[in-house]
């Protein structure tokens, strides 16, 4: 998953440490977090199919 979104990340120049939390949100398991950066993950995988770099 994470080589997935560093992938899409590089190709959209987003900044590393927006990824730092997203992920460090995701491990404190609390669900408006995870909730948050579920739409994040879904965005960047959108992304990413659109560009043909993600095989569903």
């Amino acid at each position: 998953m994470w080589r997935r979104l560093y992938l899409v990340v590089k190709k959209n120049k987003l900044l590393t440490s927006q990824i730092n939390t997203a992920k460090s949100n995701i491990k404190t398991k609390n669900e408006t977090y995870i909730t948050y950066n579920h739409v994040i993950y879904q965005g960047l995988d959108n992304l990413a199919e659109k560009k043909g770099e993600i095989r569903r």
